[in-house]
């Protein structure tokens, strides 16, 4: 009956995914000439709180990927459950020592100073994708496809789309290319939010925000840290930013500790503080 009701998951999954490509905008096509030749280096970057319940369905994710130039790096950032100690025992089960860098903090800083850090710890031409610790990759060709995207030396960073989980929807319909013009008069801070998951990006990329527009009152913004950095990332890629169709990404929509439903006034507090930093110019 197990693997009956697996089958049926995977199944329903895979048909939704399907129905959302279809209907939804085509993704802009990568450039002739581009076909893979090697295996760009990922850095898978999880940052975790408290998401016992998830670990297993999490990292599953990442070790079942028809993929194998990546590595971990998997943040508790002080957890008041098991969520350490599961993903030691996942990272031990899927005989993933080898790759990955689990990280136990004693002291909770909160998802933007753990991904500051593990960033800075990367080098500069490792590509980071970013996975929350209760979201999980939506199939195992994830990274085969970012591979084929950033075959292409002009893609610097990309932003996606997704499905929310355990709906297999999206409920609120976020994801979408960003219009040529907002990019070529770099105006993404005037633009609706359109760059959400999945996130990937060069490490030097990342590197090059000022570590002062990532702060709120004194601190790393405690909320929001998505818009944080892809703002300034967005600014400096401009075209070298690409959007990616293809659902590579399940959005947890039942975890009860999520920003909005923790505390949306200060989430919004953060969004309008981001948006009021200043413009980052273009790199060349």
């Amino acid at each position: 009956m197990t693997k009956r009701l697996i089958l049926f998951g995977s199944l329903l999954l895979f048909a939704a995914i399907a129905l959302w490509q279809l209907g939804g905008k085509a993704s802009p096509k990568k450039d002739d000439g581009f076909t893979p030749t090697s295996e760009k280096h990922f850095v898978v970057l999880i940052a975790s709180y408290n998401n016992a319940e998830y670990v297993q369905k999490n990292l599953a994710s990442v070790y079942t990927q028809n993929y194998d130039n990546y590595r971990v790096i998997y943040v508790d950032d002080n957890s008041s459950d098991a969520t350490f100690q599961k993903a030691e025992q996942e990272i031990a089960r899927w005989e993933g020592q080898a790759r990955t860098e689990l990280i136990h903090n004693t002291k909770n800083v909160g998802a933007l100073a753990n991904m500051y850090n593990a960033v800075h710890s990367c080098s500069d031409n490792e590509i980071i994708v970013i996975l929350d610790g209760d979201d999980f990759f939506a199939h195992e060709r994830v990274l085969t496809i970012l591979n084929e995207n950033y075959a292409d030396p002009k893609v610097w960073m990309t932003y996606g789309n997704y499905l929310d989980y355990p709906s297999y929807r999206q409920e609120a319909v976020l994801s979408r290319p960003i219009p040529a013009l907002i990019t070529e008069k770099n105006a993404f801070r005037n633009h609706a939010w359109a760059s959400s998951h999945l996130r990937t990006f060069y490490a030097g990329l990342f590197k090059a925000i000022k570590i002062e527009d990532l702060f709120f009152r004194g601190r790393f913004f405690p909320m929001g840290c998505d818009v944080a950095i892809m703002l300034p990332m967005l600014e400096m890629a401009g075209h070298k930013a690409r959007y990616i169709n293809d659902v590579l990404y399940l959005y947890n929509r039942i975890n009860t500790i999520s920003d909005h439903k923790v505390n949306f006034k200060l989430q919004t507090q953060c969004g309008h503080e981001v948006q009021s930093k200043p413009v980052y110019n273009r790199l060349t």
